[in-house]
């Protein structure tokens, strides 16, 4: 059960988010005349927990109780104000394949969701213009993503439907918005619009080379679509007339928003955000270069744009006032039920609530899982960063550990209702399952020891012989009423597995294994390896995985290697015998071991670090891992 840095998924899925939206296209010309700012204390935001660490690329609403988030992994929430609920989207609650880049409704009963499904083959839907060194000027290159089949949804308030007899183009849809009149419009790549009225859709070809990537009514018969080189589109929809509005950029232009007609405003890449006044388009940036992709505002003196790298800014009328929001994740949508209560969604969330205070809210937190330990069918233990500690009693529920100290280990008491967890700064908890009305719960009480160490794992042979193992060789052994040291070696522990409380193993870093028999006695593989889990069935029998694939096995006085099949990191093992072994690692790999041999299991379920795996019967098992991950193995 290797540490692994809180930060690191969330750098990782910042700089592939980041990398995507630069490949989308980027220009190159004068950034026009920009306002004076006024800083905005960053203590108006509050951060808003996501329920992926996938991007959310749209929010809507109709009240401060009506509000719907959309993004990646088809994935649509709820939120009432006070909690977030999955309207399983997709006929899922997850389609990994899938994003959802934009909401509309008349009514929170009358929602469309539009997206696409991609795939491995390349497209080209759009060109942009970039700088060439070789070449010493702009030139214009083709924009290329995954090719793609377009998704609609509808929500009727309980369900979300597809609509029949879905769109025959082979393009993602960027953009939807509608009119009072019942009619739907659609924009996407190649220059798609898409309208639909409830009967045959109607589809116009639009620029091929045109990319278009969001839209908005002025009424229910002119609509404005905007795009790639400085594209905005008006549509007649009476008559089905297209025309290019001349403007000053030829860059990118991520969104549009408007008061009516003559009062409209989009923003996108290089800081670029326009006005039109129902004459001319021109040019009002903010002080910034970076990429803006959403715009929205509850009138033309409160007015709200997003981007990369956390930047956020309000017009007033006269000039723009920069939000100091505290992140430099990129926010890809914005959207507020009031002047004081604004959503700002992306890689990250925040609630700006200046009318009521500023309150936390949480859309089912995400979590890292460093361990998991299954206790028989339907009930198992789970626990992560910031002190998580989730409960499996048919439902999975949240333990409330009041800390924000990372959980390593867990470990429950064979027959009995009290399980232990382990984290940094000496942090012990004791569990006691509570059968309830509703959810099951723990009852926790805190019987750290007297050490700051930080603890990395937990074994016992009852709830009153408990050992606990961590940092500089530590180890700790708990008698029901207090602690005794019983320190070996130096380096870090990581895993601690027993028969009996006479028969213990450490494992840890640069080879470091101890075990006890009456007396503990280093007992190395003569391997450079760092040690990350052990598991086994009698005192001459067990195994032991680690970094680079490695794994080991221990018949009593000899230790051999075992061929993996892999170089990955391994970091977790479990076993029903020794001929029905399970492994689990980095990227999501899993190993099974048949007695013979080991193999890496075809098809992982997902891509993501797994840390632990425990079980309870023949093929029953839970594996834990980064961004909430919790897998089921079942035969």
């Amino acid at each position: 059960m290797r540490h692994r840095s809180a930060l690191l998924h969330n750098l990782i899925a910042l700089v592939v988010l980041i990398a995507a939206l630069i490949a989308f296209g980027c220009g190159d010309d004068d950034n026009g005349t920009s306002s004076p700012t006024t800083p905005v204390e960053s203590e108006w935001w509050q951060y808003l927990s996501l329920p992926t660490e996938s991007a959310w690329w749209s929010v809507y609403g109709f009240s401060a109780t009506e509000i719907f988030v959309a993004g990646e992994q088809g994935l649509v929430f709820r939120g009432d104000g006070t909690s977030w609920t999955d309207l399983n989207a997709s006929s899922t609650s997850e389609a990994p394949d899938r994003v959802f880049y934009s909401l509309w409704g008349r009514a929170s009963n009358d929602l469309y969701v539009v997206g696409a499904d991609y795939n491995d083959a390349l497209d080209t839907i759009g060109y942009d213009t970039v700088w060439d060194e070789d070449v010493g000027d702009s030139v214009v290159v083709p924009i290329t993503i995954a090719a793609n089949d377009p998704h609609i949804e509808h929500y009727n308030g309980t369900v979300f439907s597809e609509l029949p007899d879905q769109v025959t183009f082979n393009e993602a849809l960027f953009g939807v918005w509608g009119g009072s009149d019942g009619r739907v419009v659609m924009v996407g790549n190649r220059g798609r619009i898409a309208t639909y009225d409830g009967g045959p859709w109607e589809v116009l070809t639009g620029d091929g080379d045109v990319r278009l990537l969001s839209v908005w009514g002025a009424s229910d018969t002119v609509m404005f679509a905007v795009g790639v080189l400085g594209t905005i589109v008006r549509y007649h929809i009476p008559t089905g007339e297209l025309q290019m509005m001349s403007t000053p950029t030829d860059k990118m232009i991520w969104s549009i928003w408007g008061f009516s007609e003559d009062d409209m405003y989009v923003c996108g890449v290089g800081g670029v955000v326009m006005h039109f006044d129902g004459t001319a388009w021109t040019r009002m940036d903010p002080p910034t270069d970076k990429t803006l992709y959403s715009v929205w505002g509850i009138s033309p003196s409160n007015l709200y744009v997003v981007g990369e790298d956390g930047e956020a800014y309000r017009w007033n009328g006269s000039d723009w006032e920069t939000l100091l929001t505290g992140t430099e994740a990129t926010l890809l949508t914005v959207w507020g039920s009031g002047a004081n209560t604004i959503y700002m969604c992306g890689q990250t969330s925040l609630l700006h609530d200046g009318a009521n205070g500023f309150e936390y809210i949480e859309i089912t937190p995400l979590h890292d899982f460093h361990d998991v330990w299954a206790f028989t069918s339907g009930i198992s233990l789970a626990v992560g960063e910031e002190g998580t500690m989730l409960l499996q009693s048919g439902n999975w529920v949240e333990i409330d550990t009041d800390t924000d100290q990372p959980l390593y280990g867990c470990w429950w008491s064979p027959g009995s209702p009290i399980s232990y967890a382990v984290g940094d700064d000496g942090t012990v908890f004791k569990n006691e399952y509570v059968v309830q009305t509703d959810d099951d719960t723990l009852v926790l009480t805190d019987i750290s020891p007297p050490t700051g160490y930080n603890f990395r794992a937990v074994w016992g042979f009852d709830d009153t012989t408990v050992t606990v193992v961590g940092e500089d060789g530590q180890v700790f052994h708990y008698d029901g009423t207090g602690w005794t040291d019983e320190t070996v070696g130096t380096r870090y522990l990581n895993d601690v597995w027993g028969i009996n409380d006479s028969v213990l193993v450490v494992v840890g870093d640069n080879d470091e294994i101890h075990i006890r028999t009456g007396i503990w006695t280093a007992q190395p593989t003569g391997l450079v390896a760092n040690w990350n889990s052990v598991w086994g069935f009698a005192a001459d029998d067990f195994y032991v995985v680690g970094d680079n694939g490695v794994i080991a096995h221990y018949d009593g006085g000899l230790w051999s290697t075992m061929p993996s099949m892999t170089a990955t990191d391994l970091t977790g093992i479990w076993g029903q015998s020794s001929t029905e072994l399970y492994a689990v690692g980095d990227d999501g790999i899993i190993l099974e071991y048949n007695g013979t041999a080991w193999s890496v299991v075809e098809d992982p379920p997902v891509a993501a670090n797994l840390s632990s795996i425990h079980g309870y019967a023949s093929g029953l098992a839970v594996a834990a891992g980064e961004y909430s991950i919790l897998l089921q193995l079942s035969p």
